[in-house]
């Protein structure tokens, strides 16, 4: 296992590891990205200015032209992605599941994106939950067609829990306007309180009868915290996964 960051400026942090199950190959790995923990992850969420993006910020490249993603999340996945290559390379992982929650998710969503286009890596699985919007109409369209290159039935996974207001957001304004923002598909929206039915939604990612059919407003509550019953709140976690026990989680993990 490899942990990485905490990023420099907006303190992302994530870890890959390899897949040791005995139905697995032993290149199987899962990169997986922490949601947001404190005021620097804060920031970066609300860094929505969009920027061009090609598996870097600022950059178009030919496999996601006309790209345009949220800037704090692009920014908290540059100072990741090396350290990413780095720990995939040694691991040898040549198969890779990537997911994450909340800011995880948005950065998930882009290193899936950047993993299957931009070198080529097979990423069978991208499940993020509670995933804000990333990105423009270009971006989707990147995003799906990197997937049907690899004969993938689902881009991701996109779970959304509920009334969690953070998939709601940035608003899917029309393009155009100078923040819009598309999800990617393919939701999969729970449809109660307590994760005990969900709706598997189209192809679009902005299904009208999935998440968009509840307004932003009606959804001010604590349901980011919770998926599939399992609680992200920090003050319910073990220590080992709170931002400030990170050195010990080094050292039990690496």
């Amino acid at each position: 296992m490899r942990v990485l960051g905490p990023g420099k400026d907006w303190e992302v942090s994530g870890f890959v590891a390899i897949l040791d199950e005995p139905t697995r190959s032993h290149d199987e790995c899962v990169v997986s990205f922490r949601g947001s923990s404190n005021a620097e992850n804060a920031m970066a969420d609300l860094y929505f200015k969009r920027a061009y993006w090609g598996g870097q910020t600022g950059v178009e490249v030919s496999w996601c032209p006309g790209c345009l993603v949220h800037t704090g999340f692009a920014e908290a996945y540059d100072e990741l992605k090396t350290e990413m290559l780095a720990a995939l390379e040694n691991l040898s992982c040549k198969r890779i599941s990537v997911t994450g929650h909340s800011l995880g998710a948005a950065v998930a969503t882009l290193a899936t994106l950047d993993l299957r286009a931009g070198h080529g890596l097979a990423v069978p699985t991208s499940m993020l939950f509670g995933a804000p919007r990333v990105g423009n109409d270009h971006f989707v369209t990147a995003f799906v067609a990197a997937a049907d290159r690899q004969g993938l039935a689902a881009p991701a996974w996109r779970i959304v829990h509920y009334h969690d207001p953070v998939p709601r957001l940035p608003p899917a304004l029309p393009e155009g306007f100078p923040f819009s923002y598309r999800h990617v598909p393919r939701e999969v929206y729970y449809t109660d309180e307590n994760s005990s039915a969900f709706q598997v939604c189209d192809g679009s990612g902005e299904d009208p009868s999935c998440s968009d059919s509840v307004p932003l407003l009606s959804c001010l509550n604590f349901d980011h915290l919770t998926y599939l019953n399992v609680t992200f709140a920090i003050r319910h976690m073990p220590s080992a996964c709170i931002a400030s026990n990170i050195t010990r989680f080094r050292e039990l993990m690496i």
